[in-house]
């Protein structure tokens, strides 16, 4: 999981054309989907409803934060491209998510090949 993160910072950060602040908005993504993913995921053991729930909380977060606070409220430059930005962090997010439950899964089921194969020898 490590590696993917540094991976994905990485090949942000190697872009120089791309500004700081969408690269705020692209990690906070990112971050979305990876936390409220692995939360739905420790609760349900369902990958497609912790990938689904992590991209709809990070899409909502992303349209309301330029919407409301940008854009009612004034408090901030309401632009499309920090939804772009945050839409493709979670699109990362997401992507991440889905490799990390899928080998989650794999070695779940590798150990439990193993486990089965040590009582049948066992009970034989």
């Amino acid at each position: 999981m490590r590696l993917i993160l540094f991976i994905f910072l990485l090949s942000f950060t190697c872009q120089a054309n791309i500004p700081p602040d969408k690269l705020k908005h692209a990690a906070v993504g990112f971050g979305i989907v990876l936390m409220v993913g692995e939360v739905t995921w420790q609760l349900t053991d369902r990958m497609g409803l912790s990938i689904f729930t992590g991209l709809t909380t990070s899409g909502g977060a992303t349209i309301i934060k330029e919407n409301y606070y940008d854009g009612k409220l004034g408090k901030g430059q309401k632009s499309s491209g920090d939804k772009v930005a945050g839409f493709a962090g979670a699109g990362y997010g997401g992507v991440t998510m889905t490799v990390k439950i899928a080998h989650n899964i794999k070695k779940e089921n590798i150990e439990f090949e193993k486990y089965n194969f040590k009582t049948d020898t066992i009970n034989k």
